[in-house]
């Protein structure tokens, strides 16, 4: 029995779509590198038996994070990647997505604030025991 899985891998700008089977989300990164693609920074990984979906979050794969869906008033789904501990982050805003703040236990859609870069992390005080993430529709 097989431990690979298929996963569908969409560049971040939605023109490309790969399918690739490998054993886990960092071996399909290396498999997009080793098939020349460059810039992977926005791209998304979904498993497709599981469901399970990642976003890169460097041009070079080395850093993908969970994805999960978060529907807003509409029920419109959008793609939310949590960053567990904001201090200690390593990568970029991936391409594609903005950047959030919200309160822990709200929204990020609903409740949250955009923000244009890290440097405006904790300034802003407009949320009780922020949470940061990444969020895209």
């Amino acid at each position: 029995m097989s431990s690979e899985k298929e996963f569908t891998a969409n560049s971040a700008d939605g023109r490309r779509s790969i399918v690739l089977k490998a054993g886990s989300p960092q071996a399909a990164v290396c498999s997009l590198l080793e098939s020349g693609e460059e810039y992977l920074s926005g791209w998304t990984l979904k498993d497709i038996d599981s469901g399970d979906r990642f976003v890169c979050v460097d041009n070079d794969g080395s850093h993908i994070l969970p994805l999960r869906i978060v529907k807003d008033i509409d029920s419109e789904p959008w793609e939310v990647c949590d960053i567990a501990d904001i201090r200690n982050f390593i990568g970029r805003i991936p391409n594609g997505f903005d950047f959030g703040e919200y309160s822990r236990g709200d929204c990020p859609i609903m409740d949250g604030v955009w923000l244009r870069g890290f440097d405006e992390v904790g300034t802003l005080g407009l949320t009780k025991d922020p949470l940061y993430c990444f969020m895209r529709r």
